[in-house]
């Protein structure tokens, strides 16, 4: 996770522009909206399907973004928008946070690779599921 985080705010996947930067061949539109470019900060932050995700996740995990009035530049300012996030403590927020952009990238590959879908509701589901399981896996047991 902290790998895929790093590489998330470098922007360093992927993508369809880094892919056709770096001379490779990608549609370079957006598969999760169909309508923009497909950069690192439109999938995760800017881009329609993605903020369903969050608007769906905050309301399922009772938590609020504090909301700009302008959206982010940049990924670093994005990352420091969403931890101003109230609701849960700092820990809980993180885990949210990450497994919500993981899985927006997952479903970003399974769309380019699998040629599959998943509705936002779905997504949402399947990162709650993966914040149960790590709290799970890392909850000490009481003897």
């Amino acid at each position: 996770c902290r790998f895929f985080l790093w590489l998330l705010l470098q922007c360093k996947l992927p993508t369809a522009n880094r892919i056709i930067q770096r001379g490779g061949t990608a549609d370079a539109v957006c598969k999760l909206c169909h309508c923009r470019e497909e950069t690192t900060l439109h999938m995760i932050a800017n881009c329609s399907y993605a903020k369903e995700v969050w608007r769906l996740l905050g309301q399922r995990a009772s938590f609020n973004f504090v909301h700009n009035s302008s959206p982010p530049c940049d990924m670093q300012d994005w990352w420091t928008q969403l931890n101003t996030a109230t609701g849960l403590n700092s820990t809980q927020l993180r885990q949210f946070l990450t497994y919500a952009a993981w899985n927006i990238w997952k479903e970003r590959c399974r769309r380019v690779f699998d040629n599959k879908a998943l509705p936002a509701h779905q997504l949402v589901l399947l990162i709650m599921h993966d914040v149960a399981a790590y709290r799970l896996a890392h909850t000490t047991p009481a003897i």
